[in-house]
């Protein structure tokens, strides 16, 4: 019987289980910095384009949508929800690419029933200098099924200093910064 118990106590405290094209930063990685790009994604001509394939991406990610649980059981549905975000950005050779998802949250998210992304200021994509990329898309999902977020990822728009514009596409719950040629 100790024996399960120390067992369970184990797995409870174990780290979540690693998702294909999902980065969490690991110990002495910088946490304001996320790679890219994404491995089986673009590049894109256009950035329609890469959207519409953003989309069914993120959303096939897991507990991406909960939406169906809200009815049922609403506790289950707040403890298994995921908000996974990524940059699409614009990258010197005039293409679309997506930084990989992440699913980092505000500490206080579990306190306050919410959930969040908390999406880093940078992508790393090694074939480019830091300030060749243009931040073109801060994408993220509502795991809940709401039409849009109370403040959709204003915390970006704060971190990268991004003077707000109105959204392109109000399902993706975006705004364009502003970016100079």
């Amino acid at each position: 019987m100790r024996l399960l118990a120390i067992l369970l106590m184990g797995l409870g405290c174990s780290p979540p289980k690693p998702v294909e094209g999902v980065w969490r930063p690991g110990p002495g990685e910088d946490a304001n910095h996320i790679p890219g790009p994404i491995k089986n994604f673009g590049p894109f001509d256009s950035y329609a384009d890469a959207l519409k394939a953003a989309c069914p991406l993120i959303l096939s990610k897991p507990n991406a949508t909960v939406g169906y649980l809200q009815d049922l059981n609403p506790e289950l549905a707040a403890r298994t929800a995921t908000e996974y975000c990524a940059w699409l950005y614009y990258t010197p050779e005039h293409k679309y690419e997506l930084s990989m998802l992440t699913d980092l949250s505000r500490p206080d998210d579990v306190l306050a029933n919410r959930k969040t992304c908390v999406l880093p200021t940078f992508v790393d994509d090694s074939r480019y200098a830091q300030g060749e990329l243009k931040y073109i898309f801060a994408l993220h999902n509502h795991p809940f099924g709401t039409a849009r977020s109370n403040s959709p990822l204003s915390h970006s728009s704060r971190t990268r200093r991004i003077p707000r514009s109105p959204p392109v596409m109000a399902s993706t719950n975006t705004f364009p910064p502003r970016v100079s040629s």
